[in-house]
């Protein structure tokens, strides 16, 4: 008797779910010319918003009243005002709680605020809205779509909620002219071209909440020439910060277990960058191209380097290699466009002669072993200079022996 009763309870509850979609005559309706979908018992969504409209100027209301029923307006439909180029200005009300797929793709809007009231912006939502001049997100979005903002030629500057946890791959790429971003301090990762191609964007403060820097995420970010990564982050995947011309200096976390290939290659002004130990492949591609690169550690952790890894690095001068046991190498790791032949490899005293029969690393014009003869005492202005230990550790000050203070051995007594 108590299962009859349970599937009766059941069914009743399947049907009256039903009956809440559907307990109109009716799915579509026609306001004021704009049309809405039902979604559920007493609410709607502004679902489209015709070609022929002649208006630059839409406030949506907060309900709406069809056939002696009125339905809350809760959402913006998929293409609502897709390619509605004349429409320059829409006020959302608190009602909404999302907006869909594509709902603004194309339009002409020039400026628009989002209601607290909204949880999830989906994929393309505002994508090719190419008189976007700003945009407030307000403080309770917690998703943004793929491709979301892309394209949006005038866009300058963006600050995402902290209420935002998942932002889509594409999300902000080929914006021409976006200069400024604040991230969310919830954001989870920074996914794939996530700022692929924009060209203005000169620096970018990652918040510690990320864990992963996706592929192409600052792929051709010509201008960017300040990144801050934090300790949380332990991956940079392929071409992550790809054709960053304006990056001279950059610090990796020892959190990072992963640099992707090509990660940072043509970042043609790129005098510093460390591999933190906690690092054992350096990846193909990872620092070709870095042509301003005279100095580089590669800490005792590594234990194999990549295709084309330092390719076409042709200031690099001293190559400090701390690895115990040479490190394999993979068909050109560096002597394409670099001029080994004239540089010098660093290595540890016990593997001096493993290196100088192992090639490609036999291959450098001077290969000498990592000791304390000769080295150089403090210098001046240490604190400010990039500091390493004899792992290719990174540092924040001198400690006491052996330390690599701007690509010069130092001895702190």
């Amino acid at each position: 008797m108590k299962k009859i009763i349970l599937k009766l309870f059941l069914t009743l509850a399947a049907w009256g779910m039903t009956l809440s979609a559907s307990a109109y005559d009716f799915e579509t309706f026609v306001v004021n010319d704009i049309g809405y979908k039902v979604t559920g018992t007493g609410t709607c969504e502004l679902s489209w918003v015709p070609e022929w409209l002649d208006v630059n100027s839409i406030a949506i209301p907060e309900s709406v009243t069809h056939d002696k029923h009125s339905f809350t307006v809760t959402g913006i439909g998929d293409t609502a005002f897709g390619w509605r180029g004349q429409i320059h200005s829409v006020s959302i009300p608190n009602t909404v709680t999302y907006i869909d797929k594509a709902a603004f793709y194309g339009c002409g809007i020039t400026s628009i605020k989002i209601p607290n009231s909204v949880k999830r912006i989906d994929n393309q939502a505002f994508e090719f809205c190419g008189e976007l001049l700003s945009i407030d997100l307000g403080n309770s979005v917690e998703t943004i779509g793929e491709w979301a903002f892309r394209d949006c030629d005038k866009l300058q500057s963006i600050t995402i909620p902290n209420s935002v946890k998942r932002i889509g791959d594409y999300a902000f790429s080929l914006c021409d002219v976006l200069q400024s971003v604040t991230l969310s301090n919830s954001l989870e990762n920074i996914g794939y071209r996530f700022f692929a191609e924009c060209p203005k964007l000169a620096k970018i403060e990652i918040p510690a909440s990320v864990t992963s820097i996706g592929e192409s995420a600052f792929f051709g970010c010509i201008s960017l020439s300040s990144v801050s990564i934090p300790g949380s982050v332990t991956r940079i995947d392929d071409w992550a910060f790809f054709g960053c011309k304006s990056l001279t200096k950059v610090f990796i976390p020892e959190s990072v277990t992963h640099i992707g290939g090509s990660a940072f290659g043509s970042c043609e002004n790129l005098v510093s960058i460390n591999i933190p130990s906690s690092v054992t492949i350096i990846s193909d591609g990872v620092f070709s191209g870095c042509k301003s690169l005279t100095t580089h550690s590669i800490p005792s952790t590594v234990t194999s380097v990549g295709r084309g890894a330092y390719n076409y690095c042709s200031n690099l001068k001293d190559l400090y290699c701390y690895a115990p046991v040479v490190p394999v190498t993979h068909g050109g790791a560096f002597e394409y466009g670099t001029p080994i032949g004239f540089a010098t490899l660093h290595v540890p005293a016990v593997a001096l002669e493993a290196y100088k029969t192992t090639f490609p690393w036999s291959w450098f014009g001077t290969i000498v072993p990592i000791e304390t003869d000769g080295i150089a005492t403090p210098i001046a202005g240490a604190a400010s200079s990039e500091i390493y230990n004899i792992h290719g550790q990174r540092l924040t000050a001198p400690h006491k022996g052996i330390n690599i203070i701007d690509g010069k051995k130092v001895l702190l007594k």
